[in-house]
């Protein structure tokens, strides 16, 4: 089966930092950039097979959410250039930001091959099992944190007037409803990270009761995101409960996996076109595909940003060199304990260019490769994503085992829609989102299980000794 060596990876590599480098030199054309993502398909496509969850594999996830960050609004534009007669004023400044991104990925892309194993891992997969008292103890803990969850949703939509409110509340006065209130986030990631423990340990060794924590998790969550459009809660315990059931069930056919991620991207690609106000009804192709070009937001929203970046750097504001990473460790720190902590490099774009959005407490999608560029420049870029993609192979690897561990698994999991999300996040964002919102309360759990595992077999000595 082939797989991506070190010629496959280096050559691939390469044709995607060249693209990147001619995107950025010459704006005007897209095409490029479009090469630039079908070498990093090919990329997901010689990674899948050397992890044991098939396409479900960290670093092929990652690479195929570069391209689909990137290929949608980069393909929109050559093909505008070839149907249309007239381009969009703001495409050579998306264009040089795909440029810049295919440089990072093409660098991650080295950064990781040296971590990938030399050969692909058997067939087989699925976690060794839980002994019935550890799955009764983790299932019981897991249960807990989506009760904890709940109550924290609870206590902040009663705080802000109920869920109707919420959900009646204008654009602008929804950001103020939800803005410095980290509550409902943390319940969220709760109810979240609970379910999908508890329905891994429902189907692998623990008592099937506890799918019905999983199933008021997933309830609470579609209520939540029926009533507030906010979706993002919902899809990422969607995505671990698929990478859950991968792992203990065994593969999901790569055919499935490749039309679910078709159909959101065609879903995506769809909500954008809406929110941009096009009738699609009687809509001639030529008019459709001018009007895609700015919908593509729904998933090229970075590019943009990247473009707008290196516009302002270094011309009108200074490198960071690293500035940008106290205000992310801030993010850890509550705001009540710090209320004027300094605000990652997503805050800074949208009060630098958008002030009235930044004044109702809105956001726009930032971008890591914008990031990197803000601190260091194109150095920074390249160094930045050569550490990101070394990382992505070390998690490529740490996950790899034919037989997972169940809290391996689950974290690995938790971890699958952050790298989905990677493209358009902050430091802060990563930061405060994966690090504490998810992974500390994965391992929590588990904490909690183990304790209270502790305390059950201590009792029962206890018990057992005659008096």
């Amino acid at each position: 089966m082939a797989r991506l060596g070190l010629f496959w990876g280096i050559l691939l590599a390469s044709i995607t930092i060249a693209a990147g480098i001619v995107s950025l030199s010459d704006p005007t054309s897209a095409w490029p950039a479009v090469i630039g993502c079908c070498a990093l398909l090919l990329v997901a496509a010689l990674v899948a097979p050397q992890h044991c969850q098939g396409w479900l594999s960290p670093a092929a996830l990652f690479v195929l959410a570069g391209v689909a960050y990137t290929l949608p609004t980069a393909l929109t534009i050559a093909l505008q250039g070839v149907l249309l007669d007239s381009r969009l004023v703001a495409d050579d400044r998306v264009v040089r930001g795909a440029g810049l991104a295919l440089v990072a990925w093409g660098s991650a892309v080295v950064g990781f091959i040296p971590r990938l194993g030399k050969r692909n891992s058997p067939p087989g997969v699925g976690h060794a099992g839980v002994g019935q008292e550890a799955a009764f103890s983790v299932g019981i803990a897991a249960t807990c944190q989506v009760i904890a969850g709940l109550l924290l949703v609870g206590i902040f939509v009663l705080q802000a007037g109920g869920l109707g409110a919420i959900a009646s509340a204008g654009y602008g006065e929804r950001f103020q409803l939800m803005e410095g209130k980290g509550m409902y986030l943390l319940g969220l990631q709760s109810i979240g990270v609970g379910g999908t423990i508890a329905y891994a340990v429902a189907a692998k060794g623990g008592p099937r009761a506890f799918r019905l924590a999983t199933a008021i998790a997933f309830a609470a969550l579609f209520v939540w995101t029926s009533a507030v459009a906010s979706r993002s809660a919902l899809v990422h315990a969607l995505i671990a409960l698929i990478v859950v059931h991968q792992g203990l069930r065994g593969r999901i056919p790569k055919a499935i996996l490749v039309g679910i991620g078709s159909v959101g991207l065609a879903a995506g690609l769809l909500v954008g076109v809406l929110r941009a106000g096009i009738d699609l009804r009687g809509v001639e192709a030529s008019i459709l595909l001018a009007g895609v070009n700015p919908a593509n937001a729904e998933f090229g929203a970075p590019l943009p940003t990247i473009g707008d970046v290196m516009d302002l750097v270094p011309k009108e504001e200074h490198f960071r060199l690293g500035e940008t990473a106290v205000g992310a460790l801030g993010t850890v720190v509550p705001g009540w304990i710090w209320p004027e902590r300094p605000g990652g490099a997503g805050a800074w774009y949208v009060e630098r260019l958008y002030p009235d959005f930044a004044d109702i407490g809105g956001a726009y999608a930032f971008s890591p490769v914008a990031e990197a560029y803000l601190n260091f420049g194109v150095l920074g870029v390249v160094l930045g994503f050569l550490l990101v993609g070394f990382s992505v192979g070390s998690l490529q690897e740490w996950s790899r085992e034919p037989r997972l561990p169940l809290s391996r698994l689950v974290l690995l999991a938790v971890a699958t829609p952050w790298i989905l999300l990677f493209p358009r996040l902050d430091l802060a964002t990563f930061v405060k989102g994966f690090c504490v919102l998810t992974v500390a309360q994965a391992v929590s759990t588990f904490v909690f299980a183990r304790l209270l595992r502790s305390a059950l077999n201590f009792a029962s000595r206890r018990a057992a000794v005659p008096t």
